[in-house]
């Protein structure tokens, strides 16, 4: 887990984890976004509050929608849901975003993402809620608009011969 981390940390990447459906406290995984910042734990939302069934905890990051229809089964009319399904829809957000501005630094991405999010329940973040339900029409546009960070790097010269003195 650690050298996936690094590599994680080294390649721009951020990690989506589901909080998980046992409606208690979310696993080690998703309490994992509390101490990396390269994570986000996704919660379930339903009709504007948190799903019953979905996991929470000082790890919650966001909520986002649940129920999809399946598509590739037209002939059941069953509904799939769960914290796997808020999370892909989380992951799809922050490819679009990433596609919109791909300029974008992970840091920046998790920000907006969290930022632009509905809040429910108690103002900011909480435990129950994370900073509220995924807004991805909202996500995409703010990161079409914001400004890439551009890092520091330190300037530094490495000389491969030695300065021709102007007297010589």
């Amino acid at each position: 887990m650690v050298g996936d981390r690094q590599y994680a940390l080294d390649n721009n990447i951020l990690i989506v984890a589901a909080a998980g459906n046992e409606g208690t406290l979310i696993s080690a995984l998703g309490q994992a976004s509390t101490e990396f910042d390269n994570i986000i734990t996704v919660g379930a939302s339903d009709n504007n509050n948190r799903a019953a069934y979905s996991s929470y905890g000082g790890g919650l990051d966001i909520l986002a929608p649940t129920s999809l229809t399946p598509t590739a089964e037209p002939s059941t009319t069953a509904t799939k849901q769960g914290t796997s399904i808020a999370a892909a829809f989380v992951t799809n957000t922050i490819s679009q975003m990433w596609a919109a501005n791909p300029s974008l630094n992970r840091q920046q991405i998790k920000n907006i993402l969290l930022k632009t999010a509905t809040d429910i329940d108690v103002p900011s973040w909480d435990e129950r809620t994370g900073y509220g339900i995924l807004n991805p029409e909202l996500a995409i546009a703010t990161a079409t608009e914001t400004i890439p960070a551009i890092p520091v790097l330190a300037a530094t010269k490495h000389w491969t011969k030695p300065l021709i003195d102007a007297d010589a």
